[in-house]
């Protein structure tokens, strides 16, 4: 507590003595004090509640200790198991049940753990090893980089604690800190870190379990978590990596029940929960907040420094007058376009694409680009819509006919003329597949290699993304969801989308 408000709490320190509840304490089940505000640049707020305990916990008051302040942890743990043991039992049972009813229901599609490194996906890893005994298990992480460095501590912990184990690890395309310099860093709207750095990573590793095929992936994912995931299905096909059919054992969990679970099994945890963390993840997640910054900055000031020097030079780049304050409020969490400051994100680019209905003939639109293209990437691009024919002439123009089961059309493209003209082969063509034609144009100029798009596709058919833009024609179904799936057709564009007056999209 002292690296929290700047003094120490406890004179001498004892485990499962003082409980955390939001940013509420408490000793002996009565509200001791609280803490409020705090961020990068400041600590916290101390309110004191009740200063008796708190004179206590201080040692500050005469006479013998309390019992609650002597008592053993092992008895803590011991009055905590035997009051609750038949909640957890049946929460256990009920759990393993499900998992095993799942997997005779999909006995064709092979089991993975995805784990997080957080206390949840250790309950699920646990669960799913007991559910299967005759199984060994693939877990599946997603190495964002950014992870918290106690992260990387209990992932050699745990690897060290189960041998037998097999444990896959999906690296991302890109470096993080090179995206935020190219799209903008991420924010609470524009959280393409979430795709880039972990979907796309964990679609790679899947499918080198699973090959054609769905994983039946194992999760610790709970509804009570947040409010964006109330909604969730204790089994879902709605997430960002198509590969994986998504199994969620505990969903129904209280964070009660996780931390009772583990006070009981006492499995090694990450030891960011110590320090107040409500959830471990990405050092640099734009849906934490000052109490999370505050926290983190505390224990590795070095990274949390180098990571705020980033954002005040993109925003100060960008116009913010005074960028240090934007990034100390948080206010850069609340980012939704590449319009920041009156200016723009340094680095960035306009990828808004005009769209101009041509006056001669109603069966053409013209795609007016605000930047350079590469013809054999638009080949490649064209390929969801349907079969390709193609005859380019290198730099200069190239002349493609698209048919598939969305319609026939025909593309000329100049490259230096920043154009593409769209000839649609009947009225209902043009209405069906002129919006995503668009979409998969902003692509054609955003793309950074991000593989979003490729963590969509269920048969794997984009083998190779950014200036090798590929797609397996044999692979393709033509489903076009690498294209609608995804806000403005690619992560990049719609981190980068800039609106300007006059301008249509």
């Amino acid at each position: 507590m002292q690296g929290l408000v700047g003094e120490p709490l406890m004179a001498r320190p004892a485990d499962l003595v003082l409980w955390r509840s939001g940013r509420d304490y408490f000793a002996a089940g009565r509200k001791v004090f609280r803490l409020s505000g705090g961020n990068y640049a400041e600590p916290p707020r101390l309110q004191v509640l009740d200063e008796d305990l708190m004179q206590r916990l201080r040692g500050r008051r005469k006479g013998r200790r309390p019992n609650w302040l002597r008592r053993d942890p092992e008895e803590t743990r011991a009055l905590l198991g035997d009051a609750n043991i038949v909640r957890l039992v049946r929460l256990e049972e009920e759990a393993i049940s499900f998992l095993q009813d799942v997997r005779r229901e999909h006995a064709d599609l092979p089991p993975v753990v995805s784990w997080s490194g957080g206390k949840d996906s250790t309950v699920a890893s646990v669960l799913a090893q007991r559910a299967f005994p005759d199984e060994r298990i693939p877990h599946v992480f997603a190495d964002t980089t950014i992870e918290l460095p106690s992260t990387y501590e209990f992932m050699r912990e745990f690897r060290r604690e189960n041998p037998a184990v097999p444990f896959l690890i999906g690296m991302p395309a890109r470096d993080f800190f090179e995206l935020c310099r190219e799209i903008g860093p991420p924010s609470r709207i524009q959280r393409w870190c979430c795709t880039t750095h972990k979907a796309a990573p964990l679609t790679d590793v899947m499918r080198a379990v699973a090959g054609d095929s769905q994983v039946l992936a194992v999760t610790g994912l709970r509804r009570h978590e947040s409010a964006g995931r109330q909604s969730y299905d204790r089994v879902s096909n709605r997430h960002k990596i198509s590969i994986q059919l998504q199994v969620n054992p505990l969903v129904d969990w209280h964070d009660f029940d996780i931390w009772l679970w583990h006070l009981v099994h006492r499995p090694a945890m990450n030891e960011a929960y110590r320090w107040g963390l409500d959830r471990v993840g990405c050092m640099y997640c734009p849906s934490g907040g000052g109490w999370s910054d505050h926290l983190i900055s505390s224990i590795y000031p070095a990274k949390i420094a180098a990571w705020r020097d980033l954002l005040v030079e993109l925003f100060s780049a960008s116009g913010v007058g005074d960028a240090e304050s934007y990034v100390d409020s948080g206010q850069w969490r609340g980012r939704s376009t590449g319009n920041i400051g009156g200016a723009y994100l340094a680095g960035t680019r306009a990828y808004e694409i005009d769209t101009v209905p041509c006056q001669d003939d109603p069966y053409s639109v013209t795609y007016e680009l605000t930047a350079n293209f590469d013809l054999r990437v638009l080949s490649e691009l064209l390929k969801p819509f349907g079969t390709v024919h193609r005859q380019i002439e290198p730099g200069f123009c190239g002349d493609f006919e698209v048919t598939g089961k969305w319609g026939a059309f025909s593309v000329h493209a100049v490259p230096r003329w920043r154009k593409v003209r769209v000839t649609f082969d009947r009225p209902a063509t043009r209405r069906r597949l002129m919006g995503t034609i668009r979409l998969q144009l902003r692509k054609l100029q955003a793309c950074v290699g991000c593989g979003a798009c490729a963590a969509l596709c269920q048969r794997g058919a984009i083998v190779s993304v950014g200036r090798n833009y590929r797609i397996r024609e044999d692979q393709c179904t033509h489903c076009l969801e690498c294209v609608r799936g995804l806000k403005a057709g690619c992560r990049a564009a719609h981190s980068l989308n800039v609106r300007r007056v006059g301008q249509h999209a």
